[in-house]
């Protein structure tokens, strides 16, 4: 899991930020980013400052802290003044009903991410197909493909990737059809399901203003046969 706190700043001075600024923040925009068995967690802060994370704010999701890999401020060496964002790192696999928690001496803001963490899975009715012929791909949790954005793309080795037209059907599954101009050859199918989580049911409970985008991918093999 990979956390970037993206500072928009219109200033030249920077700031340590505990958790009371976090509250003062304007926005904050979470994007979740689910494309293997690990998780990226991306955060972009609205600040009119370049900030550096106090050294006391201690990040975490559940009780596994997030180790500090940078923690912001100033590029002395920019032609131009720029922001060094913040970036915190958690490698871990799918959590399902865990919070992020934001802690200093002062106090303490939690977030709770609901099922945005549970694992994700795809799979397809059969790996092997010829062109032309429609596959079934089944994503669990099924519900995701009824609320949210999908899009399948097809990835050639080497060559440019498709976009394959597809329906979703009742039981939450999409029907998708391989072209019949696809040569014979090894594929790779990638599903990508995405959307911002804005109003109930998917909103955060907690005392920061933030919108939450997520952006779950998964790949599978594809052989496409005479």
């Amino acid at each position: 899991m990979l956390l970037v706190l993206a500072v928009c700043n219109g200033d030249d001075h920077t700031e340590n930020v505990g958790v009371e600024d976090l509250r003062a923040l304007e926005a904050l925009r979470l994007n979740i980013l689910a494309a293997s068995p690990e998780i990226d967690l991306e955060i972009a802060a609205v600040s009119t400052a370049c900030i550096r994370l106090a050294p006391d704010l201690r990040i975490t999701v559940g009780d596994v802290p997030m180790e500090i890999i940078e923690r912001g401020g100033v590029d002395e060496t920019a032609d131009n003044l720029e922001c060094i964002d913040p970036r915190l790192r958690l490698t871990v696999p799918a959590l399902p009903q865990h919070a992020l928690v934001f802690a200093d001496h002062s106090s303490s803001i939690t977030c709770p991410l609901g099922s945005m963490l549970a694992p994700r899975t795809a799979t397809v009715d059969t790996n092997v197909v010829r062109a032309g012929q429609d596959i079934v791909v089944s994503w669990s949790p099924a519900t995701d493909l009824k609320q949210f954005s999908v899009t399948v793309v097809v990835l050639h080795p080497g060559a440019p990737s498709d976009v394959l037209a597809f329906v979703v059907r009742s039981d939450g599954s999409a029907l998708v059809t391989v072209p019949s101009t696809f040569p014979a050859g090894d594929y790779e199918l990638r599903v990508s399901v995405s959307e911002k989580f804005s109003g109930p049911p998917l909103e955060l409970d907690c005392e920061l203003a933030a919108d939450v985008y997520t952006s779950m991918e998964r790949i599978i093999p594809l052989s496409v046969i005479e």
